[in-house]
């Protein structure tokens, strides 16, 4: 966000910046849904189990 309001525009550390927040966040997302296939991961919300 940094890089975004105060460099300019087409700066290489913005689109360093923003390809490592994506990267990152595709990870977690990765790792979150490897965990509940593998069964690490489970839901408590009282609606799944009516």
């Amino acid at each position: 966000m940094y890089f975004l309001l105060k460099g300019n525009g087409g700066s290489a550390k913005l689109l360093n910046s923003l390809t490592a927040r994506v990267g990152l966040t595709a990870l977690i997302m990765l790792i979150i849904v490897v965990a509940w296939l593998f069964g690490d991961v489970h839901s408590n919300a009282p609606w799944l189990y009516r």
